[in-house]
């Protein structure tokens, strides 16, 4: 576990600090998980940074604490068994002693409430803030609403979470009914998505670069491989156009593979993992934002990607599928061109249609500028979430 305290390093002049936040997020510092990021700097309170996998509960097989940590063992049983009824296990895998660690910090820094990032850590959570009798405030994503095998792993303690949360955050309508049908309480949903850093809004796209770009982690739910085969049909009818990749993933050395085969190297660059500075650039030589979204083998589903708000945000046309929270964000003909998940022809024939009309693709992009502008901006997902944490933990 690693804990930042409070605030460290940035103004909290303007805070509220009288709601102190602990943040909660199984990564100490995902490059890729801006939002979080976004969180940490942005929510009023003074913030407090956990993370760490202890915050992960195996609800299945895990193996039982050492002998010499009974007291803890029986502790943390216990905790489960109130949290999860009947249904707890004989053996939870809690990491007891930094369960009471987290419960210690929790009380000793005077926490009024804990914001957990996505679903398996408010799981995991959930016992130290019953114990410490916290709020808590739970924020999906994605894979944790979506994928098949997280969805069976932490049915019990989702049912829990629904019932003890004080407001379930989702960032998508496709969220919000997946979640529900889950059982989550219609009432306790919150519908929240990301918003663009400002620094996007000041971008403006080379109308004439002929530069396709894509931002994302190369995994199924990104679809990498299909934007590629796409590519390489419209590669076919306009030569001067090239692709350009940035991200880091599992399927990186497939989408090399591929580009080889495809007689696209030449045409295709990758640029890697990429800084915020690095996005804007090449955003600023992109003439279209391309990423074809879609559920993986195992169900992993996007919210709202984050990439799509700043393409958006920065001017750029978006070229995508009908996806998760995709659709409210792109409207298609008006900001872009979505098709279905799957359809490599259809993605290529919308950059086909883009690259051909240059003007189109300029006024789209300025109308999905304006779309997030209004619908998406960084204030109103804080805005939200600030109150969502001041309501749970009675400070509103």
């Amino acid at each position: 576990m690693a804990a930042t305290f409070p605030n460290e390093g940035r103004d909290t002049s303007v805070r509220r600090r009288d709601l102190r936040v602990a943040l909660v997020n199984p990564e100490f510092d995902a490059p890729s998980e801006t939002f979080i990021r976004a969180h940490s700097d942005h929510l009023a309170g003074e913030v407090f940074f956990f993370s760490g996998a202890p915050w992960f509960l195996d609800l299945r097989n895990a193996p039982p604490l050492p002998v010499h940590n009974r007291r803890l063992r029986e502790w943390a049983r216990a905790a489960c068994r109130q949290v999860f009824g009947a249904e707890a296990p004989a053996r939870p895998r809690v990491l007891a002693a930094e369960s009471v660690a987290f419960v210690t910090a929790l009380r000793d820094n005077a926490v009024d409430v804990v914001l957990a990032e996505f679903g398996p850590t408010a799981v995991g959570v959930l016992p130290a803030c019953v114990r410490a009798r916290v709020p808590l405030v739970v924020h999906f994503h994605g894979f944790d609403a979506s994928r098949q095998t997280t969805l069976d792993e932490y049915r019990v303690g989702y049912r829990a979470v629904f019932e003890y949360a004080s407001t379930i955050v989702v960032v998508s309508r496709a969220m919000e009914g997946a979640l529900e049908a889950l059982g989550a309480p219609r009432e306790k949903l919150l519908l929240n998505p990301y918003g663009p850093l400002e620094t996007f809004f000041g971008v403006e796209p080379d109308p004439v670069s002929r530069t396709i770009l894509a931002v994302g982690r190369f995994v199924g739910k990104k679809g990498p491989l299909h934007t590629l085969r796409a590519f390489s049909r419209v590669a076919e009818r306009h030569p001067g156009v090239r692709l350009v990749m940035a991200g880091d993933g599992p399927l990186l050395g497939q989408a090399r593979e591929l580009t080889h085969e495809l007689g696209l190297r030449d045409r295709v660059a990758f640029r890697g993992p990429v800084s915020h500075e690095q996005v804007l650039q090449l955003m600023a030589e992109a003439t279209i934002f391309a990423q074809h979204s879609r559920a993986d083998e195992l169900g992993d589903c996007e919210g709202t990607p984050v990439a799509i708000l700043e393409a958006h945000a920065a001017g750029l046309p978006v070229v995508s599928t009908r996806h998760g929270g995709i659709p409210e964000a792109v409207i298609d003909g008006a900001t872009g061109m979505l098709v279905d998940e799957g359809d490599e022809e259809g993605m290529a024939r919308a950059l086909d249609c883009l690259l051909a009309d240059p003007a189109l693709g300029r006024r789209m992009g300025l109308a999905g500028r304006v779309h997030v502008k209004e619908n998406y901006s960084i204030e109103r997902h804080i805005s939200l979430l600030d109150r969502a944490l001041a309501e749970a933990a009675g400070r509103a």
